[in-house]
C-alpha cells in the first residue's frame, strides 16, 4: 500500500469515528505490515489536527456521565483500553466529573434500574 492510499484509508476511519492513535494504528496494521509506515501516517495525521484525543476524552467523560451514568472508574478503564494516558484521564475527570458528583450519578442509576 502507498503512502497516499494508507492516509486515504486512515482519513476515512477517522471520518466515520473518532478515533485515538492507539485505535487507528491498530486497525491500519490490518491493511499495512510496514509498523515504521503506520506509524509515520498516524504521526503525520495527528500533526494536522486530525487525531483529538483530548476531545475523545471529554465525549466520553461528558457521555458516560450524563446519558450512561457511568462512574468514574468505569469511564476511566474505557479510556485506558482505548490507548489514552491515565494521568490525562484523570485530569480530565477532575475538570469534567468530579468525585462529589458521583454520588449523584450513583443515584440517578439506580433510580433507573428500579423504575
Amino acid at each position: 500500500m502507498t503512502e497516499s492510499e494508507l492516509k486515504s484509508k486512515a482519513l476515512g476511519m477517522l471520518a466515520r469515528r473518532a478515533l485515538t492513535k492507539k485505535e487507528l494504528k491498530d486497525r491500519l496494521k490490518k491493511f499495512e505490515s510496514n509498523t515504521d509506515f503506520v506509524k509515520q501516517t498516524v504521526d503525520y495525521l495527528d500533526s494536522k489536527g486530525f487525531i483529538d484525543e483530548p476531545g475523545i476524552i471529554e465525549d466520553k467523560i461528558i457521555l458516560g456521565k450524563e446519558s450512561k451514568l457511568y462512574g468514574r472508574l468505569r469511564i476511566k478503564l474505557e479510556l485506558i483500553k482505548r490507548g489514552l494516558q491515565p494521568e490525562i484521564i484523570d485530569e480530565s475527570l477532575e475538570h469534567l466529573f468530579p468525585m462529589d458528583e458521583e454520588i449523584d450519578v450513583a443515584f440517578k442509576f439506580a433510580t433507573r434500574k428500579l423504575n
